[in-house]
């Protein structure tokens, strides 16, 4: 079925909960605006291929030809990229990455993969660009709503961060996740300290988690509790 072929690092329920989200999530940005730097850059893979096709059927081979090569060149970097993430080597993707034009691709996987290549090479801005570009396009469901929550937060823009928290609760209301992403919320606005331990006492009830355990003993330390 669609959920194993597609959906192949996730497990009943959470794959059915994706398939769902994948398919009837019709989010909407409130506002979010797509960076204008973003227009600037050259033609992505998706809309070359499409032109050089045209092109050929048009039977003009000089322009055909001129795009043949630029899809090449295009997909030449989408391989480098891959290959510079999978030696982790982030700076060096992401410099590629930022260099393209991601507008009109309509493979989710890849913009995950640039997304991910931009945050760990410390391009934040450049991720939650990306990412909205995504968004957007209603592409991604709820881990993309996620994931740009975490970037709006480590952004400080935190009205963002939660209008997006909102919504990752109403989509994915049973997923214990929405806890840490409140968690990191609320930390990131220096919210009180009692505030946090309610979050992760919350969090705590529903799932053991060895890294939020030892934050709540630190919390309640801090807390003299």
């Amino acid at each position: 079925n669609y959920s194993s072929r597609y959906i192949n690092d996730r497990f009943l329920p959470d794959k059915a909960i994706d398939v769902v989200d994948e398919a009837c999530s019709k989010v909407s940005l409130r506002g979010f605006k797509v960076p204008e730097n973003v227009y600037k850059l050259e033609k992505t893979q998706t809309e070359l291929a499409k032109e050089l096709e045209d092109a050929i059927k048009s039977g003009n081979m000089t322009e055909a030809s001129m795009l043949h090569k630029e899809l090449n060149e295009a997909e030449e970097k989408l391989e480098q990229i891959k290959k510079l993430a999978a030696r982790k080597d982030y700076k060096a993707a992401a410099a590629i990455a930022n260099s393209m034009d991601w507008r009109k691709m309509k493979d989710w996987a890849t913009l995950a993969t640039i997304i991910n290549v931009q945050e760990a090479a410390g391009y934040i801005e450049e991720a939650r660009d990306t990412a909205i570009l995504a968004y957007n396009r209603n592409q991604g469901g709820r881990r993309l709503v996620y994931k740009l929550t975490e970037l709006f937060i480590r952004l400080g823009q935190f009205e963002d961060a939660e209008d997006l928290y909102e919504e990752y609760v109403h989509m994915a209301s049973h997923d214990v996740n929405r806890f840490i992403l409140e968690y990191k919320l609320r930390k990131a606005e220096n919210a009180p300290v009692d505030t946090l331990i309610e979050i992760l006492e919350e969090y705590k009830s529903q799932e053991i988690d060895e890294k939020y355990m030892y934050e709540l003993a630190q919390l309640y330390s801090y807390a003299g509790m």
